[in-house]
Order: structure tokens, then C-alpha cells, then sequence
């Protein structure tokens, strides 16, 4: 198996699904993930480990170089999710879980095959890297109503860390 193929396969188990997104997972594999703020950085080096990490599970050499990909960074963000914040040893791997609720958080889960429009994919993840949040949440893949324009200036890390808080545990009433 190919190293898109490995990411694939961890956002996207399920491979009727990765068919019906083939085409958004290869726009996000091809697009550069960019951030503005520099604790962000932090999110680029996890998804660039994958890459050493698919060489060690698979044994094969990865072919890819360059800089961190948008697919490489949301797979990585969502492992290291599942693994630090949401453990749970009785339900393990769900990191699959962590990437398709930030696709849904970004509104990308309607771009199916079908349904694929590269322009507004393009324009969508540039609105999230370059942090221009829409006061109802729109571009934000951590929205918390009343608090998320405060994540314009705060990293993804903490964003996901508010977020999670707030979905799964003390609510920020």
C-alpha cells in the first residue's frame, strides 16, 4: 500500500467511503497545509512524522518530500486527538472518527465524488488556514458558539482542546 493510501485508510477506514471521497482526498493530500500562526508549525512537524511512521509499520520507503500536506496534518491532528485526549483502551484507533468531525466541522463532507467542486474545496481551506472565521463558525473546524472568534489568534491544538472540552464534557454556557 502507498503512503496515500495508508493515510486513507486511517481517515477513512470504511473503503466504500475513501471511493465516494477519492477526489477530496487527493485535493487535500495535494494542497500545502499553511499556517499563520507559529505554534501551528507544531501541527506541519506531526503530519511530516507520518511519514516515518508509515515507513516503520509498512516497512516500505515513503515517497513523499516537501512540505506537510493538508491530509497529512488533519490525519495527524486527529491520531494524536484520539491518543491523547480521547483515549479509550476498550474502543482503540478511532482517529477516523477525529478526521471525519473536522471535515464535517469544515463543511467538507458534502463533497463527494459527485458532488466535487476543486474551486470551492481550494476556497474553503483557505478561509481555515488563513483564519478567517465566520462569527457563526463557518471556516472553523472547532466552532463553539460565543467563543470560537477568540480562535483566530489561538492555536489548533488549544482549538481542538476548547472544543472537545465543550462537546464532550463541561459545556461553556
Amino acid at each position: 500500500m502507498d503512503y496515500f493510501g495508508w493515510l486513507c485508510m486511517i481517515g477513512m477506514p470504511d473503503g466504500k467511503d475513501r471511493g465516494n471521497y477519492s477526489s477530496l482526498l487527493k485535493l487535500l493530500m495535494d494542497t500545502e497545509f499553511l499556517w499563520v500562526l507559529s505554534r501551528d508549525e507544531n501541527r506541519a512537524e506531526d503530519g511530516l512524522e507520518l511519514r516515518s511512521l508509515y515507513e516503520e509499520e509498512t516497512g516500505e520507503g515513503c515517497q513523499n518530500d516537501g512540505p506537510c500536506s493538508v491530509l497529512e496534518m488533519i490525519i495527524a491532528l486527529s491520531i494524536r486527538c484520539d491518543q491523547e485526549l480521547m483515549y479509550d483502551p476498550e474502543d482503540e484507533n478511532r482517529a477516523d472518527r477525529w478526521f471525519w468531525m473536522i471535515l464535517e466541522n469544515l463543511n467538507l463532507t458534502g463533497f463527494t465524488n459527485k458532488n466535487f467542486d476543486e474551486e470551492d474545496v481550494l476556497w474553503i481551506l483557505s478561509q481555515w488556514m488563513d483564519r478567517n472565521y465566520g462569527h457563526d463558525g463557518q471556516f472553523c473546524p472547532f466552532f463553539i458558539p460565543k467563543v470560537s472568534a477568540r480562535f483566530r489568534r489561538m492555536e489548533l491544538w488549544n482549538q481542538l482542546n476548547w472544543y472537545l472540552n465543550w462537546r464532550f464534557g463541561d459545556n461553556f454556557d
